[in-house]
Protein backbone atom coordinates (compact mmCIF):
# COMPACT_ATOMS: atom_id res chain seq x y z
CA UNK A 1 0.00 0.00 0.00
CA UNK A 2 2.43 2.31 1.23
CA UNK A 3 6.77 2.56 0.97
CA UNK A 4 9.01 5.34 1.93
CA UNK A 5 11.77 5.64 0.44
CA UNK A 6 13.56 8.21 2.95
CA UNK A 7 14.40 7.90 6.41
CA UNK A 8 11.62 9.14 8.89
CA UNK A 9 14.22 9.87 11.59
CA UNK A 10 14.61 13.48 12.85
CA UNK A 11 18.69 15.87 12.90
CA UNK A 12 19.29 16.41 16.16
CA UNK A 13 18.41 20.31 15.02
CA UNK A 14 15.24 19.72 13.99
CA UNK A 15 14.33 17.85 17.10
CA UNK A 16 15.78 20.75 19.39
CA UNK A 17 13.81 23.39 17.06
CA UNK A 18 10.40 21.38 17.57
CA UNK A 19 10.99 21.14 21.31
CA UNK A 20 11.61 24.85 21.51
CA UNK A 21 8.48 25.89 19.37
CA UNK A 22 6.45 23.50 21.46
CA UNK A 23 8.03 24.82 24.71
CA UNK A 24 5.77 26.06 27.18
CA UNK A 25 5.29 30.15 28.46
CA UNK A 26 7.05 28.95 31.47
CA UNK A 27 9.12 26.83 30.34
CA UNK A 28 10.84 29.81 28.09
CA UNK A 29 11.70 31.53 31.19
CA UNK A 30 14.08 29.04 32.36
CA UNK A 31 17.10 30.31 31.24
CA UNK A 32 19.08 27.16 32.64
CA UNK A 33 17.28 25.69 29.67
CA UNK A 34 16.31 27.97 27.03
CA UNK A 35 17.44 30.87 25.92
CA UNK A 36 16.37 33.30 23.40
CA UNK A 37 17.47 33.08 19.78
CA UNK A 38 20.09 35.53 18.77
CA UNK A 39 20.29 35.23 14.96
CA UNK A 40 16.16 35.96 14.45
CA UNK A 41 15.57 39.17 11.81
CA UNK A 42 14.57 42.49 12.77
CA UNK A 43 10.92 40.95 12.63
CA UNK A 44 11.22 39.34 15.87
CA UNK A 45 10.16 43.14 17.45
CA UNK A 46 7.08 42.79 15.47
CA UNK A 47 6.92 39.03 15.83
CA UNK A 48 7.04 39.53 19.96
CA UNK A 49 4.86 42.76 19.73
CA UNK A 50 2.02 40.60 17.89
CA UNK A 51 1.93 37.62 20.17
CA UNK A 52 1.69 39.70 23.32
CA UNK A 53 -0.97 41.65 21.50
CA UNK A 54 -2.83 38.58 21.08
CA UNK A 55 -2.35 37.39 24.46
CA UNK A 56 -4.08 40.66 25.65
CA UNK A 57 -6.49 40.17 23.42
CA UNK A 58 -7.42 36.56 24.89
CA UNK A 59 -6.84 37.48 28.31
CA UNK A 60 -8.11 40.71 29.32
CA UNK A 61 -10.55 41.56 25.55
CA UNK A 62 -7.35 44.05 24.87
CA UNK A 63 -7.26 46.18 28.15
CA UNK A 64 -3.40 46.61 29.05
CA UNK A 65 -4.64 47.23 32.50
CA UNK A 66 -6.19 44.10 33.41
CA UNK A 67 -3.54 42.05 31.59
CA UNK A 68 -1.07 43.31 33.75
CA UNK A 69 -3.29 42.27 36.54
CA UNK A 70 -3.86 38.78 35.52
CA UNK A 71 -0.04 38.35 34.59
CA UNK A 72 0.71 39.83 38.53
CA UNK A 73 -1.58 36.80 39.52
CA UNK A 74 1.08 34.32 37.90
CA UNK A 75 4.27 36.37 38.84
CA UNK A 76 4.54 37.89 35.56
CA UNK A 77 4.93 41.63 34.47
CA UNK A 78 5.03 42.82 30.97
CA UNK A 79 9.02 42.51 30.74
CA UNK A 80 8.47 38.48 31.69
CA UNK A 81 5.59 38.12 29.41
CA UNK A 82 7.41 39.66 26.19
CA UNK A 83 10.22 36.84 27.19
CA UNK A 84 7.93 34.88 27.44
CA UNK A 85 6.60 34.84 24.03
CA UNK A 86 10.30 35.15 21.85
CA UNK A 87 11.25 32.88 19.87
CA UNK A 88 13.99 30.27 21.83
CA UNK A 89 16.59 27.75 21.62
CA UNK A 90 17.21 24.94 23.33
CA UNK A 91 20.75 25.61 25.25
CA UNK A 92 23.72 23.48 23.64
CA UNK A 93 24.34 22.15 27.34
CA UNK A 94 20.56 20.69 27.89
CA UNK A 95 19.02 17.54 27.28
CA UNK A 96 16.00 17.57 25.54
CA UNK A 97 12.31 16.93 27.32
CA UNK A 98 11.46 13.87 28.49
CA UNK A 99 8.54 13.55 26.22
CA UNK A 100 10.91 13.83 22.84
CA UNK A 101 11.52 10.51 23.53
CA UNK A 102 8.65 9.22 23.21
CA UNK A 103 7.97 11.38 19.94
CA UNK A 104 11.19 9.65 18.43
CA UNK A 105 10.21 6.21 19.67
CA UNK A 106 7.10 6.79 17.86
CA UNK A 107 8.96 8.13 14.66
CA UNK A 108 11.41 5.11 14.97
CA UNK A 109 8.38 2.80 14.07
CA UNK A 110 7.16 4.34 10.64
CA UNK A 111 9.54 2.03 8.80
CA UNK A 112 8.16 -1.08 9.86
CA UNK A 113 5.08 0.43 9.94
CA UNK A 114 5.39 1.61 5.88
CA UNK A 115 6.49 -1.76 5.44
CA UNK A 116 3.43 -3.30 6.77
CA UNK A 117 1.17 -1.23 5.10
CA UNK A 118 2.82 -1.74 1.81
CA UNK A 119 1.25 -5.39 1.51
CA UNK A 120 -2.26 -5.28 0.22
CA UNK A 121 -4.62 -5.10 3.24
CA UNK A 122 -1.89 -6.41 5.58
CA UNK A 123 -2.65 -3.13 8.03
CA UNK A 124 -5.79 -4.04 8.98
CA UNK A 125 -4.82 -7.41 10.16
CA UNK A 126 -1.71 -6.14 11.87
CA UNK A 127 -3.10 -3.75 13.46
CA UNK A 128 -6.02 -5.23 16.11
CA UNK A 129 -7.37 -1.42 16.47
CA UNK A 130 -7.90 -0.75 12.88
CA UNK A 131 -11.61 -1.71 11.11
CA UNK A 132 -12.14 -1.39 7.43
CA UNK A 133 -15.66 -1.22 7.59
CA UNK A 134 -14.74 2.21 9.20
CA UNK A 135 -11.71 3.86 8.43
CA UNK A 136 -10.65 7.36 10.62
CA UNK A 137 -9.40 9.77 8.74
CA UNK A 138 -5.29 9.53 8.11
CA UNK A 139 -5.27 6.95 10.48
CA UNK A 140 -2.24 5.30 8.92
CA UNK A 141 -0.61 8.38 9.96
CA UNK A 142 -1.04 8.04 13.61
CA UNK A 143 0.01 4.57 13.99
CA UNK A 144 3.00 4.97 15.51
CA UNK A 145 1.96 7.36 18.51
CA UNK A 146 -0.58 4.28 18.95
CA UNK A 147 1.95 1.42 18.61
CA UNK A 148 4.48 3.40 21.05
CA UNK A 149 1.78 3.52 23.54
CA UNK A 150 0.66 -0.08 22.60
CA UNK A 151 4.47 -0.97 23.73
CA UNK A 152 4.92 1.50 26.50
CA UNK A 153 1.64 0.24 28.32
CA UNK A 154 2.73 -3.42 27.79
CA UNK A 155 5.97 -2.78 29.46
CA UNK A 156 4.75 -0.76 32.35
CA UNK A 157 1.39 -3.42 33.38
CA UNK A 158 3.07 -6.38 32.81
CA UNK A 159 0.96 -9.72 33.96
CA UNK A 160 -1.75 -7.72 34.75
CA UNK A 161 -3.01 -7.21 31.52
CA UNK A 162 -3.90 -10.60 30.83
CA UNK A 163 -7.29 -9.57 32.36
CA UNK A 164 -7.95 -7.91 29.51
CA UNK A 165 -9.00 -9.95 26.11
CA UNK A 166 -7.55 -9.35 22.73
CA UNK A 167 -10.80 -7.56 21.88
CA UNK A 168 -11.04 -5.02 24.85
CA UNK A 169 -7.15 -4.15 24.06
CA UNK A 170 -8.12 -3.29 20.82
CA UNK A 171 -11.32 -0.95 21.81
CA UNK A 172 -8.96 0.80 24.37
CA UNK A 173 -6.52 1.70 21.42
CA UNK A 174 -9.00 2.52 18.81
CA UNK A 175 -10.41 4.87 21.51
CA UNK A 176 -6.93 6.35 21.86
CA UNK A 177 -6.74 6.50 17.83
CA UNK A 178 -9.18 8.05 17.55
CA UNK A 179 -8.26 10.77 20.23
CA UNK A 180 -5.07 11.60 18.36
CA UNK A 181 -6.54 11.72 15.11
CA UNK A 182 -9.58 14.61 16.98
CA UNK A 183 -5.96 16.15 17.59
CA UNK A 184 -4.06 16.41 14.62
CA UNK A 185 -7.07 16.51 11.96
CA UNK A 186 -7.11 20.09 11.21
CA UNK A 187 -3.28 20.18 10.59
CA UNK A 188 -3.49 17.03 8.68
CA UNK A 189 -6.14 18.03 6.52
CA UNK A 190 -4.78 21.50 5.77
CA UNK A 191 -1.70 19.86 4.70
CA UNK A 192 -3.09 17.27 2.51
CA UNK A 193 -5.48 19.97 0.65
CA UNK A 194 -1.79 22.13 0.00
CA UNK A 195 -0.21 19.39 -1.34
CA UNK A 196 -3.22 18.29 -3.36
CA UNK A 197 -2.95 21.81 -4.75
CA UNK A 198 0.76 21.26 -5.74
CA UNK A 199 0.44 17.58 -6.85
CA UNK A 200 -3.24 18.39 -8.97
CA UNK A 201 -3.75 20.88 -12.19
CA UNK A 202 -6.67 23.25 -12.08
CA UNK A 203 -8.76 20.49 -14.75
CA UNK A 204 -8.11 17.88 -12.48
CA UNK A 205 -9.38 19.86 -9.33
CA UNK A 206 -12.52 20.63 -11.15
CA UNK A 207 -12.68 17.49 -12.84
CA UNK A 208 -12.58 16.23 -9.78
CA UNK A 209 -16.06 17.98 -8.08
CA UNK A 210 -18.28 16.97 -11.05
CA UNK A 211 -16.95 13.36 -11.58
CA UNK A 212 -16.44 12.42 -7.65
CA UNK A 213 -14.41 9.11 -7.92
CA UNK A 214 -12.98 6.65 -4.72
CA UNK A 215 -9.62 6.68 -5.68
CA UNK A 216 -7.00 6.93 -3.29
CA UNK A 217 -3.76 6.87 -5.36
CA UNK A 218 -3.23 10.81 -4.03
CA UNK A 219 -3.65 10.10 -0.21
CA UNK A 220 -1.35 7.05 -1.00
CA UNK A 221 1.05 8.93 -1.84
CA UNK A 222 0.46 12.04 0.28
CA UNK A 223 0.55 9.27 3.53
CA UNK A 224 4.06 8.43 1.76
CA UNK A 225 5.35 11.35 1.45
CA UNK A 226 4.83 12.29 5.18
CA UNK A 227 6.08 9.24 6.55
CA UNK A 228 9.38 9.96 4.46
CA UNK A 229 10.65 13.41 3.35
CA UNK A 230 7.81 15.38 4.55
CA UNK A 231 7.49 14.43 8.22
CA UNK A 232 10.16 16.91 9.60
CA UNK A 233 8.77 19.93 8.05
CA UNK A 234 4.94 18.85 8.99
CA UNK A 235 6.21 19.09 12.94
CA UNK A 236 8.35 22.10 12.34
CA UNK A 237 5.21 23.95 11.11
CA UNK A 238 2.88 21.91 13.79
CA UNK A 239 5.81 21.72 16.85
CA UNK A 240 3.12 21.70 19.72
CA UNK A 241 1.05 18.96 17.73
CA UNK A 242 4.01 16.79 18.14
CA UNK A 243 3.82 17.62 22.02
CA UNK A 244 0.11 17.39 22.22
CA UNK A 245 0.23 14.43 20.32
CA UNK A 246 2.80 12.68 22.82
CA UNK A 247 0.79 13.63 25.80
CA UNK A 248 -2.24 12.38 24.68
CA UNK A 249 -0.29 8.77 24.47
CA UNK A 250 1.18 9.30 27.69
CA UNK A 251 -1.61 10.22 30.17
CA UNK A 252 -3.15 7.97 28.36
CA UNK A 253 -0.48 5.08 28.74
CA UNK A 254 -0.62 6.26 32.74
CA UNK A 255 -4.28 6.17 32.97
CA UNK A 256 -4.45 2.69 31.55
CA UNK A 257 -1.95 1.10 33.22
CA UNK A 258 -3.58 2.40 36.30
CA UNK A 259 -6.86 1.02 35.14
CA UNK A 260 -5.19 -2.24 34.66
CA UNK A 261 -3.67 -2.62 37.77
CA UNK A 262 -6.53 -1.72 40.14
CA UNK A 263 -8.63 -4.32 38.24
CA UNK A 264 -5.96 -6.66 38.70
CA UNK A 265 -5.57 -5.71 42.34
CA UNK A 266 -9.54 -5.65 43.03
CA UNK A 267 -10.25 -8.58 41.13
CA UNK A 268 -11.03 -10.82 44.34
CA UNK A 269 -13.26 -7.96 46.00
CA UNK A 270 -15.14 -7.65 42.69
CA UNK A 271 -16.06 -10.50 42.03
CA UNK A 272 -16.87 -11.47 46.17
CA UNK A 273 -19.08 -8.14 46.59
CA UNK A 274 -20.33 -7.67 43.40
CA UNK A 275 -20.36 -10.90 41.21
CA UNK A 276 -21.21 -13.53 43.92
CA UNK A 277 -23.32 -11.27 45.56
CA UNK A 278 -25.74 -11.05 42.44
CA UNK A 279 -27.16 -14.12 42.72
CA UNK A 280 -24.55 -15.26 39.35
CA UNK A 281 -23.46 -18.97 39.30
CA UNK A 282 -20.92 -20.56 40.80
CA UNK A 283 -18.57 -19.82 38.34
CA UNK A 284 -15.24 -18.32 38.01
CA UNK A 285 -14.76 -14.46 36.31
CA UNK A 286 -13.26 -14.50 33.16
CA UNK A 287 -11.41 -12.26 31.05
CA UNK A 288 -12.67 -8.63 30.26
CA UNK A 289 -14.25 -9.11 26.89
CA UNK A 290 -15.55 -5.69 26.10
CA UNK A 291 -15.22 -2.40 27.44
CA UNK A 292 -16.90 1.20 26.64
CA UNK A 293 -14.12 3.83 27.51
CA UNK A 294 -15.07 7.70 27.56
CA UNK A 295 -18.44 7.47 29.70
CA UNK A 296 -17.28 10.50 30.92
CA UNK A 297 -15.48 13.88 29.98
CA UNK A 298 -11.72 12.90 31.03
CA UNK A 299 -10.58 14.28 33.94
CA UNK A 300 -7.43 14.01 36.32
CA UNK A 301 -4.94 13.32 33.49
CA UNK A 302 -7.65 11.89 30.50
CA UNK A 303 -8.84 9.75 33.12
CA UNK A 304 -12.70 9.06 32.40
CA UNK A 305 -15.61 6.52 33.20
CA UNK A 306 -15.36 2.83 31.70
CA UNK A 307 -18.14 0.07 32.02
CA UNK A 308 -16.51 -3.38 31.61
CA UNK A 309 -18.38 -6.92 30.31
CA UNK A 310 -16.53 -9.71 32.43
CA UNK A 311 -17.12 -13.42 30.86
CA UNK A 312 -19.23 -15.31 31.23
CA UNK A 313 -21.76 -12.26 31.46
CA UNK A 314 -21.34 -9.92 34.06
CA UNK A 315 -21.26 -6.04 33.89
CA UNK A 316 -19.48 -3.25 35.88
CA UNK A 317 -18.61 0.35 35.62
CA UNK A 318 -15.14 1.60 36.88
CA UNK A 319 -14.97 5.78 38.16
CA UNK A 320 -11.55 6.85 38.41
CA UNK A 321 -12.54 9.19 41.59
CA UNK A 322 -13.74 9.13 45.50
CA UNK A 323 -16.54 6.75 45.29
CA UNK A 324 -17.72 7.68 49.07
CA UNK A 325 -20.54 9.96 47.73
CA UNK A 326 -22.23 6.67 45.70
CA UNK A 327 -21.07 4.09 48.55
CA UNK A 328 -23.17 6.12 50.96
CA UNK A 329 -25.96 6.90 49.15
CA UNK A 330 -26.43 3.56 47.85
CA UNK A 331 -25.87 2.36 51.96
CA UNK A 332 -28.46 5.20 52.74
CA UNK A 333 -31.22 3.60 49.71
CA UNK A 334 -30.72 0.48 51.69
CA UNK A 335 -31.13 1.40 55.33
CA UNK A 336 -34.25 3.42 53.72
CA UNK A 337 -35.76 0.11 52.46
CA UNK A 338 -35.28 -1.81 55.97
CA UNK A 339 -36.57 1.49 57.72
CA UNK A 340 -40.30 1.36 55.30
CA UNK A 341 -39.71 3.25 52.66
CA UNK A 342 -42.78 3.78 50.59
CA UNK A 343 -41.81 1.41 48.01
CA UNK A 344 -38.21 -0.17 47.66
CA UNK A 345 -35.99 1.94 45.48
CA UNK A 346 -32.68 -0.29 43.97
CA UNK A 347 -29.57 -0.29 45.35
CA UNK A 348 -26.36 -1.01 43.50
CA UNK A 349 -23.46 -2.52 45.03
CA UNK A 350 -20.27 -0.47 45.60
CA UNK A 351 -16.04 -1.04 46.12
CA UNK A 352 -15.12 2.15 46.95
CA UNK A 353 -11.41 2.51 47.67
CA UNK A 354 -9.92 6.45 48.45
CA UNK A 355 -9.66 7.79 44.81
CA UNK A 356 -11.55 5.12 42.68
CA UNK A 357 -13.96 2.38 42.61
CA UNK A 358 -16.24 0.11 41.19
CA UNK A 359 -19.94 0.09 41.00
CA UNK A 360 -22.35 -2.67 39.78
CA UNK A 361 -24.02 -1.86 35.89
CA UNK A 362 -27.02 -0.70 35.81
CA UNK A 363 -28.85 -1.93 32.96
CA UNK A 364 -32.34 -0.32 31.03
CA UNK A 365 -34.91 -3.09 31.33
CA UNK A 366 -38.32 -2.60 29.32
CA UNK A 367 -41.35 -2.85 31.70
CA UNK A 368 -43.22 -6.41 31.64
CA UNK A 369 -46.50 -5.09 32.89
CA UNK A 370 -48.47 -2.12 33.86
CA UNK A 371 -48.01 -2.80 37.20
CA UNK A 372 -44.19 -2.34 37.02
CA UNK A 373 -45.23 1.05 34.97
CA UNK A 374 -46.87 2.35 38.04
CA UNK A 375 -44.58 1.16 40.01
CA UNK A 376 -41.40 2.55 38.29
CA UNK A 377 -43.49 6.07 38.09
CA UNK A 378 -44.15 6.05 42.16
CA UNK A 379 -40.44 5.58 42.55
CA UNK A 380 -39.98 8.29 40.22
CA UNK A 381 -41.79 10.31 43.07
CA UNK A 382 -40.06 8.85 45.55
CA UNK A 383 -36.61 9.29 44.22
CA UNK A 384 -37.40 13.19 43.18
CA UNK A 385 -38.59 13.91 46.72
CA UNK A 386 -35.03 12.20 48.40
CA UNK A 387 -33.19 13.83 45.31
CA UNK A 388 -35.02 17.40 46.62
CA UNK A 389 -34.33 16.54 49.94
CA UNK A 390 -30.69 15.78 49.21
CA UNK A 391 -30.25 18.91 47.64
CA UNK A 392 -29.52 17.38 44.14
CA UNK A 393 -29.12 18.99 41.19
CA UNK A 394 -27.88 17.96 37.56
CA UNK A 395 -29.88 14.63 37.22
CA UNK A 396 -30.17 14.79 33.71
CA UNK A 397 -31.65 12.18 31.05
CA UNK A 398 -27.50 10.46 31.26
CA UNK A 399 -27.60 9.80 34.84
CA UNK A 400 -31.07 8.30 35.61
CA UNK A 401 -31.40 4.77 34.18
CA UNK A 402 -34.77 3.31 33.62
CA UNK A 403 -34.35 -0.66 34.87
CA UNK A 404 -37.81 -2.51 34.51
CA UNK A 405 -39.63 -1.00 37.79
CA UNK A 406 -36.55 0.88 39.00
CA UNK A 407 -35.54 4.09 38.21
CA UNK A 408 -31.54 4.16 39.15
CA UNK A 409 -29.48 7.53 39.79
CA UNK A 410 -26.12 6.23 38.76
CA UNK A 411 -24.03 9.41 38.97
CA UNK A 412 -24.47 11.37 42.38
CA UNK A 413 -21.68 13.07 42.69
CA UNK A 414 -23.86 16.32 42.53
CA UNK A 415 -25.97 15.63 45.36
CA UNK A 416 -25.61 17.55 48.68
CA UNK A 417 -24.33 20.36 46.34
CA UNK A 418 -23.87 23.32 47.89
CA UNK A 419 -26.05 26.84 47.30
CA UNK A 420 -24.19 29.94 46.28
CA UNK A 421 -25.44 33.13 47.67
CA UNK A 422 -27.53 35.45 45.95
CA UNK A 423 -25.98 39.16 46.78
CA UNK A 424 -28.03 40.51 44.04
CA UNK A 425 -31.20 39.15 45.51
CA UNK A 426 -30.31 40.52 49.03
CA UNK A 427 -29.34 44.22 47.18
CA UNK A 428 -32.41 44.32 44.43
CA UNK A 429 -35.27 41.89 45.01
CA UNK A 430 -36.69 42.65 42.01
CA UNK A 431 -40.06 40.84 40.75
CA UNK A 432 -37.76 38.33 38.21
CA UNK A 433 -34.77 37.71 40.83
CA UNK A 434 -37.22 37.04 43.46
CA UNK A 435 -38.80 34.26 41.07
CA UNK A 436 -35.29 32.87 40.09
CA UNK A 437 -34.60 32.35 43.59
CA UNK A 438 -38.09 30.06 44.84
CA UNK A 439 -37.51 27.80 41.66
CA UNK A 440 -33.80 27.80 42.59
CA UNK A 441 -35.77 26.33 45.79
CA UNK A 442 -38.06 23.87 44.35
CA UNK A 443 -38.10 20.48 43.18
CA UNK A 444 -37.13 22.10 39.63
CA UNK A 445 -33.46 22.80 40.91
CA UNK A 446 -32.95 18.98 40.48
CA UNK A 447 -33.28 18.76 36.88
CA UNK A 448 -35.43 15.41 37.33
CA UNK A 449 -38.74 17.30 35.80
CA UNK A 450 -39.23 18.25 32.54
CA UNK A 451 -37.61 21.70 31.47
CA UNK A 452 -37.12 23.02 27.84
CA UNK A 453 -34.31 24.73 26.54
CA UNK A 454 -33.45 26.48 22.86
CA UNK A 455 -31.36 24.80 20.78
CA UNK A 456 -28.53 26.70 18.92
CA UNK A 457 -30.46 26.68 16.02
CA UNK A 458 -33.22 29.07 17.91
CA UNK A 459 -35.63 27.21 16.33
CA UNK A 460 -36.01 23.43 18.71
CA UNK A 461 -36.04 23.07 22.08
CA UNK A 462 -34.53 20.38 24.02
CA UNK A 463 -35.98 18.49 27.33
CA UNK A 464 -32.51 17.61 29.02
CA UNK A 465 -34.18 16.57 32.43
CA UNK A 466 -33.94 13.27 34.27
CA UNK A 467 -37.60 12.46 32.96
CA UNK A 468 -36.81 13.30 29.76
CA UNK A 469 -39.20 13.58 26.88
CA UNK A 470 -40.82 10.26 26.00
CA UNK A 471 -40.52 11.52 22.24
CA UNK A 472 -37.47 10.51 20.51
CA UNK A 473 -35.44 13.73 20.93
CA UNK A 474 -32.83 14.52 18.51
CA UNK A 475 -29.73 17.23 18.92
CA UNK A 476 -29.31 19.66 15.95
CA UNK A 477 -25.30 20.31 15.93
CA UNK A 478 -23.12 21.56 13.80
CA UNK A 479 -19.83 20.65 13.44
CA UNK A 480 -17.04 19.67 11.47
CA UNK A 481 -17.48 16.41 9.24
CA UNK A 482 -15.30 14.12 7.29
CA UNK A 483 -16.27 13.42 4.02
CA UNK A 484 -14.81 10.56 1.15
CA UNK A 485 -12.51 9.28 4.28
CA UNK A 486 -8.92 8.55 2.98
CA UNK A 487 -9.71 8.72 -0.55
CA UNK A 488 -8.15 11.31 -3.01
CA UNK A 489 -11.56 13.67 -2.26
CA UNK A 490 -11.12 13.56 1.32
CA UNK A 491 -12.46 16.80 3.16
CA UNK A 492 -13.50 18.62 6.47
CA UNK A 493 -16.68 20.76 6.35
CA UNK A 494 -18.55 22.62 8.72
CA UNK A 495 -21.93 20.91 8.17
CA UNK A 496 -25.35 20.90 9.99
CA UNK A 497 -26.24 17.07 11.36
CA UNK A 498 -28.74 15.64 13.43
CA UNK A 499 -27.75 13.12 16.56
CA UNK A 500 -30.32 10.84 18.02
CA UNK A 501 -30.58 10.99 22.28
CA UNK A 502 -30.21 7.45 23.92
CA UNK A 503 -33.78 7.03 25.72
CA UNK A 504 -32.11 4.34 29.06
CA UNK A 505 -34.08 7.67 30.84
CA UNK A 506 -37.41 6.68 29.35
CA UNK A 507 -39.71 3.41 30.63
CA UNK A 508 -41.39 1.28 27.69
CA UNK A 509 -44.23 -1.04 27.88
CA UNK A 510 -44.97 -3.10 25.00
CA UNK A 511 -41.75 -1.51 22.74
CA UNK A 512 -43.43 1.84 23.23
CA UNK A 513 -42.69 4.74 25.54
CA UNK A 514 -44.83 5.47 28.30
CA UNK A 515 -45.77 9.06 28.57
CA UNK A 516 -45.31 11.01 32.25
CA UNK A 517 -48.22 12.91 31.50
CA UNK A 518 -49.80 9.48 31.86
CA UNK A 519 -48.65 8.91 35.23
CA UNK A 520 -48.66 12.69 37.05
CA UNK A 521 -50.81 11.27 40.15
CA UNK A 522 -48.81 8.19 40.69
CA UNK A 523 -45.77 11.20 41.03
CA UNK A 524 -47.16 13.33 42.95
CA UNK A 525 -48.63 10.30 45.31
CA UNK A 526 -45.16 8.91 45.51
CA UNK A 527 -43.53 12.37 46.56
CA UNK A 528 -45.94 12.68 49.00
CA UNK A 529 -45.71 9.50 50.89
CA UNK A 530 -41.67 9.90 50.15
CA UNK A 531 -41.78 13.26 52.10
CA UNK A 532 -44.06 12.19 55.05
CA UNK A 533 -41.60 9.03 55.83
CA UNK A 534 -38.59 11.57 55.32
CA UNK A 535 -40.76 13.54 58.52
CA UNK A 536 -41.16 10.41 60.67
CA UNK A 537 -37.33 9.72 60.19
CA UNK A 538 -35.88 12.88 60.64
CA UNK A 539 -34.60 12.09 64.32
CA UNK A 540 -32.80 9.17 62.77
CA UNK A 541 -31.90 10.58 59.33
CA UNK A 542 -29.94 14.06 61.00
CA UNK A 543 -28.60 12.05 63.92
CA UNK A 544 -24.90 12.74 64.67
CA UNK A 545 -23.67 9.28 63.48
CA UNK A 546 -26.45 8.63 60.68
CA UNK A 547 -25.47 8.10 57.17
CA UNK A 548 -26.72 11.85 56.45
CA UNK A 549 -23.75 13.03 57.93
CA UNK A 550 -21.40 10.77 56.61
CA UNK A 551 -22.65 12.07 53.15
CA UNK A 552 -21.97 15.32 53.93
CA UNK A 553 -18.42 14.72 54.59
CA UNK A 554 -17.90 13.16 51.15
CA UNK A 555 -16.21 14.81 48.15
CA UNK A 556 -19.15 16.73 45.34
CA UNK A 557 -18.71 18.23 42.25
CA UNK A 558 -20.22 22.15 42.46
CA UNK A 559 -21.96 23.14 39.18
CA UNK A 560 -21.04 26.70 39.12
CA UNK A 561 -22.77 26.91 35.29
CA UNK A 562 -23.75 24.55 32.61
CA UNK A 563 -20.68 22.41 30.97
CA UNK A 564 -21.85 22.88 27.76
CA UNK A 565 -19.46 24.81 25.73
Amino acid sequence: MHTITQPSRLSTAQLHKIVAQASTLQERLDEKTYVPLTDETAGTDQLVSLRLDAWCQSAAKGDIAHFERCLAWDGLDLSTARKAVMPVTLRRDSAPPPWSKTFLAALDLIPSISETLSSADAGDAAYRFLDPRSPLPFEELMLPFVLVAQRKLSIAAGNSSQRLAREAHATFERSLLGQLIDTAAQALQLTFARWQLAKQSSFSRLLAKVQPSQSQSLYRQFVQELFGENMASFFLEYSALARMLVTIVDTWVDSQQEFIQRLDADWQDIAAQLWELADQPNELLGQVIEVIPMLSDPHRGRRSVIALKIAPDFRVVYKPKPMGSEQTYNQLISWLNRKGCPQDLKALRVVSRDTYGWIEFAEWVPCNNIDQVESYYRRIGILLCLVYALEGVDCHYENIIASGEHPILIDTETLMHHRVKDLLLEDSQTAQRLAFSQVNHSVLRTALLPVWELQDDKDSNYDYSGLGSHVQQKKHLKELQWTSINNDQMSLRLQDFTVEVPRDNVPTLNGEPVELSDWIETVIQGFEQMYRFLIANREALTARESLLWKMANQPIRHVVRATNI
